[in-house]
């Protein structure tokens, strides 16, 4: 603070004026000060002003001074003086009487040029108040929002001068004293930081003798927000798998009141508050439609509607699709080897979406959506993809969930290339059955067969030949099995055929047998004789040539069907009978045929050397048959009476009807008798009368009548001319009973010049008839080459 003091012009006398400490004058703010002002004219004074630098307003602080020792004046309190005039003043106390503290001066001499003023001036004691007790109000009372202004005012009453009075808290303080009272108003922008803060009023006095304080403790209440939001945490944390506890617990520091937090999901709420935290737990049990759901909390303060705040927080549920899956081909139906397939698989819904995955390996293309998925593969099929199934698996977090769906492809593609299999194994037989099947990967769609024996299309569409009976004509030919469908022929692929040559196992037989050059040879030619046979396994041949007393082999050729048997040089003794005969094995049986032809070499009658010669001696009793052969060859054959062959016979209950044939002659009249006896009975022979000849080859009849019923009969027929007689072989026959009637016919079988006879006998009796081999007689006659005499 700086002082100044001057003298007024217009004084007559001057006086000297002492200021202590000298102007200018300098002292800190707040600290206590002495000034003092002497003057050596007691009498006339002159006006002296004092003024304060720092006061603002014109109306300066003016010091007034009370009496000091040595009239010295002491300036103890600034106070406003009601007029216009600045000055020092010399006081003298004429007289006064105390009012309220103060003292009263009557008379104080103002002397100036012009006159002398007379005022009457009243002066204030210094008086420190009279209570101590500083009186604090506050408004707005009560609470106070953050941020608002509160004002806070600290008064006390009575003092000379009044109380100085300042505060604690910062603010801005404005003094607003009366004359009576200190009013001291500090105005301060409250926050959340100054809730419960303590201002405090403190009084003081110039006079230091009063060191009294007096305090006002305010405490104060400030609504604020809280500085953040709130939070949200989850219980448990991350996802939740549908059907779990949920909790969320929301919670918020800060903020005077403290925070109501409500939710905007129903459930069970449970609320807890420490301190200025507030925790608002909500829980519920979730599902599927839970997924996705914001669950908010709000914040709020009754006291501040200005004040709204929340927190969200997005609940994500972890649910299974509702359905299953579902799959399909891009392209419906079957598709031919070669070409491209996508199938398409797709699954809505879930959380999260499904995982799929193919057994079916490809190219994947993934088209999902938020709440779809759909995979594509796409792959390249082969035969080996018809009928084959593709599943695609579906995972899911929720292990219950593991649904999966299947494709069965069908795939066209050509058959393979097909091959025969035999229904038995070979070989075959002549008469069985056989059945071929046409063996061949069947392809897509089904093929059609086609069968061909030889160059006869058999049948069509059936994978299985059946031929029945088996002939030797089906021997060697050739069975084809051809295979198409509407693959190949839609892609022109040519598939070859099977093919498979028939082994007819048959029995062998000769089919021919002929002599090349001729049937009649002279000698020393060549003759070829051919024989063809058939069979199968192919037959071993062989040649035999028959006489009278041999057969002898000539020739023997295996596996073949064509023989020739070659006479380089013919003789006569080459005339005769050839055989030619066949032989296989079918089954397991031996099969054997044979056919014969006669080879005739044209020779004079000649001895047969082949045959023993007539002994130089013979001996025989007087009244036997003597016999004698002579085995003679030529060609032509010589004529030599013969016995009758070809003899057959009848027998009935007493008779016997004889036939028979007449041979050569001998070029003489013959005639024919019939012997017959009981054929136990050697000696008691019976002769029928001459029977005449009817001609060579005729059949002649004769019958024997007289016989005994159910005996056996012996019966020879005897041929007779000029030359002699020649005798047959006998026959036997049984007569019937009485009540039968036996039949016996004479059978001949070619072979080896050999003539078999048979007995047929027949029941005539009754109704039953049956047949009954009575009995065979084999007669061995000598033909052209024995001549009996």
């Amino acid at each position: 603070m700086c002082f100044y003091y001057s003298i007024t012009e217009n004084f007559t006398e001057s006086a000297d004026v002492v200021m202590y400490p000298p102007s200018p004058a300098y002292a800190d703010l707040g600290q206590p000060l002495t000034l003092m002002c002497k003057t050596n004219i007691t009498d006339l004074w002159k006006s002296t002003s004092i003024y304060d630098e720092t006061n603002s307003n014109g109306v300066p602080n003016v010091l007034y001074f009370e009496k000091a020792v040595d009239d010295w004046l002491l300036a103890e309190k600034e106070r406003k003086v009601r007029h216009k005039d600045r000055f020092c003043v010399h006081a003298r106390e004429r007289e006064g009487d105390r009012k309220n503290g103060y003292f009263t001066y009557k008379s104080v001499l103002f002397k100036s040029s012009l006159f002398i003023y007379n005022l009457t001036y009243i002066v204030e004691k210094n008086e420190v108040p009279s209570s101590n007790t500083i009186l604090i109000t506050a408004n707005p009372t009560g609470p106070i929002n953050s941020g608002d202004t509160l004002h806070v005012t600290c008064s006390l009453s009575g003092g000379n001068p009044l109380a100085i009075l300042t505060w604690n808290c910062s603010g801005t303080a404005i003094n607003k004293s009366s004359e009576k009272s200190a009013f001291l108003d500090i105005a301060l922008t409250v926050g959340q930081q100054d809730d419960g803060t303590i201002c405090t009023c403190f009084a003081s006095h110039r006079i230091a003798s009063y060191n009294a304080t007096a305090e006002k403790v305010i405490s104060l209440k400030v609504y604020f927000h809280p500085e953040v939001t709130p939070t949200i945490t989850q219980v448990p944390e991350g996802n939740i798998d549908t059907g779990d506890l949920v909790l969320l617990n929301c919670t918020l520091n800060g903020g005077n009141p403290v925070v109501t937090l409500s939710w905007n999901c129903s459930g069970n709420n449970h609320v807890t508050i420490s301190g200025n935290t507030v925790v608002n737990t909500i829980e519920f049990n979730v599902n599927s439609s839970y997924h996705n759901t914001v669950c908010t909390c709000l914040a709020s303060q009754d006291t501040i509607d200005s004040y709204s705040d929340s927190a969200s927080h997005m609940l994500n549920v972890i649910y299974p699709p509702e359905s299953n899956p579902t799959i399909h081909q891009a392209t419906p139906g079957p598709v031919d080897s070669g070409s491209s397939v996508s199938l398409i698989y797709s699954l809505s819904g879930g959380n999260p979406l499904a995982s799929l995955t193919w057994d079916c390996k490809g190219i994947t293309q993934n088209s999902s959506s938020n709440t779809k998925t759909e995979y594509i593969v796409t792959f390249t099929v082969n035969k080996t993809f018809n009928g084959r199934v593709c599943t695609c698996f579906a995972t899911h977090p929720i292990d219950s969930y593991r649904p999966n769906v299947q494709h069965q492809l069908a795939v066209y593609y050509a058959p393979g290339e097909p091959a025969l299999r035999l229904g038995e194994e070979f070989p075959w037989f002549e008469g069985n059955t056989v059945i071929v099947n046409c063996l061949a990967d069947v392809g897509n769609p089904e093929p059609v067969y086609k069968w061909m024996i030889g160059k006869q299309t058999q049948m069509q569409n059936n994978s299985r030949l059946q031929i029945e009976p088996l002939s030797k004509t089906h021997n060697d030919q050739e069975i084809k099995c051809s295979v198409n469908n509407d693959f190949t022929l839609r892609n022109n692929i040519i598939l070859q055929p099977a093919f498979l040559k028939l082994n007819v196992e048959y029995n062998t037989s000769v089919t021919e047998v002929d002599i090349l050059n001729g049937l009649t040879f002279p000698e020393n030619v060549t003759a070829i004789l051919r024989c063809q046979v058939t069979g199968n396994p192919l037959p071993n041949v062989t040649w035999y040539f028959i006489s009278d007393e041999t057969k002898q082999i000539l020739q023997r050729e295996d596996r073949i069907v064509v023989s020739s048997y070659i006479i380089n040089t013919t003789s006569c003794l080459h005339t005769g009978t050839y055989e030619c005969a066949t032989e296989n094995t079918v089954n397991g049986l031996k099969i054997t045929d044979s056919k014969q032809t006669d080879l005739k070499v044209t020779c004079s009658p000649r001895l047969d050397n082949r045959y023993r010669e007539i002994p130089a001696t013979v001996t025989t009793e007087i009244g036997n048959d003597l016999n004698l052969t002579v085995f003679l060859v030529a060609n032509p054959p010589p004529r030599i009476p013969t016995p009758p062959v070809h003899i057959n016979i009848i027998c009935k209950t007493k008779s016997l009807h004889v036939l028979w044939v007449s041979e050569f002659n001998g070029g003489r009249e013959q005639t024919f008798f019939v012997e017959y006896w009981i054929s136990l009975q050697l000696n008691n022979k019976s002769r029928s009368g001459a029977v005449m000849d009817l001609g060579e080859s005729t059949t002649i009849k004769y019958d024997v009548k007289g016989l005994l019923p159910r005996t056996n009969y012996s019966v020879r027929i005897l041929a007779s001319n000029a030359n002699g007689i020649s005798v047959s072989e006998k026959v036997e026959c049984i007569t019937d009973l009485e009540i039968f009637t036996v039949k016996i016919n004479t059978i001949q079988l070619e072979g080896n010049n050999d003539t078999v006879y048979a007995g047929i006998a027949m029941l005539t009796g009754g109704v039953i008839l049956s047949v009954v081999i009575a009995l065979a007689f084999l007669i061995r006659f000598r033909r052209n080459s024995k001549q009996s005499v």
